[in-house]
């Protein structure tokens, strides 16, 4: 059977490359629409387990037979498979999770037997969740998404000398504070819901009142859906960004994915698109 490389990762028979699973005597096939962010070989090479960074509710975790075939597939709450394991016979598993809304820098860990995790409804007996104590301390510093989070889901290693923050005194939603970089004045409000530590800057700047927002929302993906369909965290969000931030009527509105220079109506839109989605869940 011919080797392919993943990652300085020999697996027999295949190439696990972006999210696509290639085979030399198949055509390409599709996985999950996002790269994949941890491969595993069960030591009887008989089990490859691989985790995507899918979005919405499609499957994160993927199980191939050593032939290619898919053993299975499902999604494992909250985000991102950042380690896999897979014993041999593929008996029992384990899978890491990266940081999102509700787990800190140690990620979530689902843990048992594989036919538990892969069948049925996912009990709260196969998974070992950080503290909220944990979580809000580590929020608190950028040293988190520079140290851990980037090089983590990047090719980008940034280890920069700490101290590198000062930390803001954001703690509950809605929570504000203000501070100068380089003479330039921001007012930042905590919005955790996309990620535990979502914070929205604003600024004015030759004129122009500016909004950055990051992955709060977009056209098709309103404030519920990118805070991963938590009901009651987008219910906090929401009122903030109307009440705190679209009535600063900004010009300018950065996303994480592209700018918005028709930034107040851009904001009322997605409130509005928002408020529809949890009338109508």
């Amino acid at each position: 059977m011919t080797n392919c490389l993943i990652r300085l990762v020999v697996v027999p028979g295949c190439l696990i490359a972006g999210a696509t699973l290639v085979r030399a005597d198949e055509p390409l096939r599709s996985l999950a629409p996002q790269a994949v962010s941890a491969v595993d070989l069960s030591a009887d090479g008989q089990v490859i387990t691989v985790g995507t960074m899918a979005f919405g509710h499609e499957a994160n975790l993927w199980q191939f037979a050593a032939d290619g075939s898919v053993l299975s597939q499902r999604r494992f709450p909250p985000f991102a498979p950042m380690q896999v394991a897979t014993l041999a016979g593929g008996k029992a598993m384990a899978i890491g999770l990266a940081y999102s809304r509700v787990t800190s820098p140690e990620p979530t860990v689902w843990l048992g037997p594989t036919e538990s995790l892969l069948s049925g409804s996912l009990k709260d007996e196969f998974v070992e969740a950080d503290s909220r104590d944990s979580e809000l301390a580590r929020s608190r510093s950028a040293e988190l998404t520079l140290t851990w989070l980037m090089p983590m889901l990047t090719d980008y290693g940034i280890f920069p000398p700490r101290r590198v923050d000062d930390p803001l005194p954001l703690h509950r939603v809605g929570d504000e504070a203000e501070f100068t970089v380089a003479g330039q004045k921001f007012r930042a409000i905590f919005v955790p819901g996309h990620s535990f530590d979502l914070t929205v800057y604003l600024t004015e700047l030759a004129g122009k009142r500016i909004a950055f927002t990051g992955d709060l929302g977009f056209e098709n993906q309103d404030i519920l859906h990118r805070g991963w369909d938590d009901d009651a965290k987008a219910r906090a969000v929401l009122p903030v960004i109307r009440d705190q931030v679209l009535v600063w009527k900004p010009d300018i509105v950065f996303t994480g994915h592209g700018v918005r220079t028709n930034g107040t109506e851009f904001l009322t839109k997605l409130v509005e698109h928002t408020e529809r989605s949890l009338d109508n869940p």
